[in-house]
């Protein structure tokens, strides 16, 4: 590191001559970086702390626009790699996908969140209703997450 030193004027900067090496304070330690986190060890820090919460199942309705986009594929393999169960379909008419999911609550929320963010190429969910289900309402959700078949249903 070149030191400078200013004439009279302070117009023209020369180098100072380098001082020997006995003369320069020691330097200190380098301060150690924390190790690098991204985004998904953050959510995988938050789903392991949230594995001991209670379970709970919801019902939602996905508005926008969410057929024929992949949508229905790509939160099923989200959903997945987040390990909870239930199934994602398609509401006929209209533009809506209905899923049915349990896990944690801060599990569900990071799903939904996630839909309204990013979703698949395409989608544009511009509003997500949410219903906690009661235990008497959810029928048995298989071990996994699912694609399951369209159903009809007047639209709001």
């Amino acid at each position: 590191m070149a030191l400078f030193h200013c004439c009279a004027d302070h117009r023209d900067l020369h180098p100072s001559p380098p001082r020997p090496s006995s003369d320069l304070p020691p330097s200190p330690p380098a301060p150690h970086p924390p190790p690098p986190t991204t985004n998904h060890n953050r959510l995988l820090l938050l789903l392991s702390m949230a594995s001991a919460a209670a379970t709970t199942t919801v019902r939602f309705v996905a508005h926008g626009t969410v057929q024929g986009v992949f949508l229905r594929v790509v939160t099923k393999n989200k959903a997945t790699s987040m390990r909870l169960k239930g199934f994602v379909r398609n509401l006929i008419p209209g533009d809506r996908m209905e899923g049915v999911v349990a896990g944690t609550t801060l599990e569900i929320d990071l799903l939904l969140n996630w839909l309204m963010r990013e979703g698949s190429p395409g989608s544009e969910v511009h509003k997500i209703e949410k219903h906690v289900l009661d235990v008497s309402e959810v029928a048995d959700l298989s071990d996994s997450f699912q694609i399951v078949a369209d159903r009809e249903e007047d639209e709001d």
